[in-house]
């Protein structure tokens, strides 16, 4: 009966160590400090189609060159998910103030309403349909940059504080490098 109530009590530590948000963790490929959840329910957002051959597949492990956000540059990483999509810079206007946000990296065509099949062009006025940061979502925004290329979801820890950043969305493949040993 002891044998019992030990494993009973062990084995949900030991799954939710391993198993994470309805998808199991490849532990052995990532940093003991970086458990991630890739992908709700082991399900890839709708309409973004999963990147056939990326530089930096599914658990590859990277440091980041971009500094979208303090504690960002030089962060160890592990991609969590890799899209081919087109990506944009835009400047926009929050709903929550009058102050414009200049050359916002990275939205993808997928979070633009009223997006279809083609690419909008540099200086083009759209509306956000996400929810990124505050104020975003509903936005008036007006494109700067556009970029067909794989997108990139990436977990790391913050080289400022330690913390760990799940999920980040969205890194571009030259803002990626390879994670040296």
């Amino acid at each position: 009966m002891k044998r019992l109530l030990v494993i009973t009590f062990l084995f949900p530590l030991f799954f939710s160590f391993f198993y994470e948000g309805g998808q199991y963790v490849n532990a052995a490929s990532i940093d003991s400090n970086m458990v991630v959840n890739p992908i709700k329910n082991g399900k890839y957002p709708p309409a973004l189609t999963v990147a056939k051959d990326p530089v930096y597949p599914i658990d590859s492990r990277v440091v980041i060159r971009a500094n979208h956000v303090p504690g960002m540059e030089g962060a160890k990483a592990v991609v969590n998910a890799v899209y081919e999509t087109t990506a944009y810079k835009v400047s926009y206007i929050p709903t929550t103030s009058s102050e414009e946000v200049k050359n916002y990296k990275w939205v993808i065509h997928e979070d633009i309403e009223g997006a279809n099949s083609e690419a909008f062009d540099v200086g083009e006025e759209i509306i956000l349909n996400v929810k990124y940061k505050n104020g975003m979502d509903r936005a008036k925004a007006k494109i700067e940059s556009v970029v067909q290329t794989n997108v990139y979801m990436v977990s790391y820890i913050d080289s400022r504080n330690g913390e760990k950043v799940k999920n980040y969305k969205w890194l571009i493949e030259s803002e990626l490098l390879p994670l040296k040993d």
